[in-house]
């Protein structure tokens, strides 16, 4: 087969290459463009790229939720919550005592230290219900926030997985 002359411009390159390309084709050589497209599937790149972004970002978070049942998670944090918004209303007590100080210590010396204990302790138990009232909510959606981003990203691993069962080309 002659390969055609290039004459200033007439013909292009791919001319030159094109019966050199369909007699490696013919000859027994794989298509090149197959073997690429078996081995870069874009969906299970893509799919992979995905699944290895959730690990870095979301999966620490969603590690919790898969060892812990839903209970004993949202108790384990409304515990650290407890102990924190004990802390938090000491703090704030202090700084309200600080300022109002001349009628909280009359009302102490007044000997009606009881009815301070009672206003004290209503505060406190009220301050801890709203607190534990809402870490319970927000533990709560982030724990089954977790839970559907776990399914999710398992479902992309059975998928992924499947890819390979399907290509054949798994490793074993």
């Amino acid at each position: 087969m002659p390969v055609p002359v290039l004459c200033m411009g007439q013909a292009p390159i791919r001319y030159i290459f094109s019966p050199l390309r369909s007699a490696l084709l013919t000859d027994g050589w794989p298509d090149l463009q197959a073997e690429c497209e078996q081995m870069l599937n874009e969906k299970k790149i893509r799919l992979m790229t995905k699944l290895a972004l959730y690990e870095k970002n979301e999966g620490k978070e969603s590690s919790k939720a898969r060892k812990w049942f839903r209970a004993d998670y949202i108790s384990r944090e409304m515990l650290v919550s407890f102990i924190c918004a004990t802390i938090a209303f000491v703090l704030i007590f202090f700084l309200y005592a600080v300022y109002n100080l001349e009628p909280l210590l009359t009302a102490i010396y007044s000997r009606d230290i009881f009815s301070f204990v009672r206003r004290f302790l209503f505060a406190y138990i009220l301050f801890l219900a709203a607190f534990l009232l809402i870490t319970g909510l927000v533990y709560s959606y982030r724990f089954n926030r977790a839970r559907r981003r776990l399914r999710a990203y398992y479902r992309g691993l059975r998928k992924l997985s499947q890819m390979y069962g399907d290509d054949g080309s798994e490793n074993k």
